[in-house]
């Protein structure tokens, strides 16, 4: 495995840990895009390794 393939799956890795440790759910649309979903955030991407821990907040508005 590559670096930028290792640094990809340890960053794919810990977003799914901050979505479960948050309680959020995780659906693969049709489209091979990646929802998630729960309370406060309601967000589609093509990659988990993409999400930031600030992506995850809750919505404030």
């Amino acid at each position: 495995m590559s670096t930028q393939a290792a640094q990809l799956a340890h960053k794919r890795a810990e977003a799914l840990r901050l979505v479960e440790a948050r309680g959020l759910k995780i659906e693969t649309l049709p489209s091979g895009r990646i929802r998630v979903f729960g309370p406060g955030v309601d967000m589609r991407v093509v990659d988990l390794a993409y999400l930031s821990s600030y992506d995850l907040l809750p919505a404030t508005r």
